[in-house]
């Protein structure tokens, strides 16, 4: 690889980050710009697990509370 294709590569990398919008001049802010991305991405998981367990609980509770409360009715009679 000639150094006149390592120009070529570097200048077309360059391009193609500010075509994206990445500063590639200053790859410490592209890092904290990763890692908030990445903290927001996995705390959204974390979120969506959260509801999705408490949905879940909330069924199966109401579900027994039903089935308690049939017992009752049958057993009552």
């Amino acid at each position: 690889m000639t150094p006149d294709d390592k120009k070529v590569i570097v200048t077309t990398v360059r391009e193609t980050l500010k075509a994206l919008g990445i500063d590639a001049c200053d790859p410490l802010e592209m890092q904290r710009d990763f890692a908030y991305i990445r903290q927001k991405r996995l705390s959204s998981a974390r979120l969506s697990t959260g509801v999705r367990v408490s949905a879940f609980g909330t069924f199966f509770a109401a579900a027994i509370g039903m089935v308690g409360w049939l017992i009752t009715k049958v057993i009552g009679e």
